[in-house]
């Protein structure tokens, strides 16, 4: 039988990783689980940042990833002991590598459920994760109002 002691949520810097943690959170504790919290700075999409060099671009999203991240545990985890990690690069791969150093049983991430181009920018990381995880994956549909 399969257990799954070391989950990987893969959360972003968005409002609605509040609403997947929640429910990933119940998840893990139903399993009484190791839980590692983790959000990637997109590299990708700081590039060229209007009037910032790269490395300012991601020395301010960085302080501000590590901020919601700090209160998304608290708010969410309480006392229960979280591990945090917060890296840079493309989110699919970071993740994976991430789960992969870990020793993760378990995946869960987000999506947003939307389709066409917003799905290539939004969908497409829990996408690439399910594709290429060699861990069980959950993906938590996650709307908008």
């Amino acid at each position: 039988m399969t257990t799954f002691k070391r989950v990987v949520i893969a959360v972003d810097n968005s409002a609605s990783s509040a609403t997947l943690a929640q429910i990933a959170f119940k998840l893990a504790k139903q399993l009484k689980a190791e839980v590692a919290v983790a959000s990637v700075i997109d590299t990708r999409t700081l590039m060229g940042a209007e009037g910032l060099s790269t490395g300012e671009a991601i020395v301010l999203e960085s302080n501000s990833v590590a901020e919601n991240l700090n209160i998304l545990i608290k708010n969410v985890f309480g006392n229960y002991p979280v591990s945090r990690y917060i890296v840079e690069g493309t989110p699919g791969e970071k993740i994976l590598q991430l789960a992969k150093e870990w020793s993760a049983d378990m995946i869960i991430v987000g999506t947003h459920g939307r389709k066409g181009l917003s799905r290539f920018f939004l969908g497409s990381v829990a996408e690439e994760i399910l594709r290429n995880s060699h861990v069980p994956v959950t993906i938590i549909p996650i709307n908008h109002g």
